[in-house]
């Protein structure tokens, strides 16, 4: 973590970079309200999937599922065949919208990668 923060504050062309990195590196300590400061912070220099599919997950991971919507939905639409940024929208999405995003979500993953999905997301209320 502390290789990261003197990335970040050394500035430069690499910044977003090394702040999106940052931010996955605060993700895996489960420092989750700064890895979001990272991840918005990161923002200011790329407009990429992983950046907001980070963003999205650490408001998810704090407990704030209206502003993880945003960020993963923008994480979907930049990076549509990666798993992890369907099953986070799936949890964070209003139930009603549910199965509309699911058959979203069949156009990009796999069978097996779906299959998956739709028993994790059985589970969640």
């Amino acid at each position: 973590l502390d290789h990261y923060a003197r990335a970040v504050a050394s500035g430069g062309a690499l910044v977003s970079e090394a702040r999106e990195k940052y931010g996955i590196a605060l993700l895996d300590a489960g420092d989750y309200g700064r890895a979001r400061d990272q991840f918005q912070l990161a923002l200011e220099g790329s407009d990429s999937g992983s950046v907001y599919l980070g963003l999205g997950t650490a408001e998810y991971l704090l407990g704030h599922r209206s502003a993880a919507l945003g960020p993963i939905e923008k994480a979907v639409y930049r990076w549509p065949s990666h798993q992890d940024a369907w099953r986070v929208l799936l949890r964070v999405c209003a139930e009603s919208d549910r199965e509309a995003w699911l058959r979203k979500a069949e156009r990009f993953l796999r069978a097996g990668e779906m299959k998956v999905l739709e028993q994790e997301i059985a589970g969640v209320d």
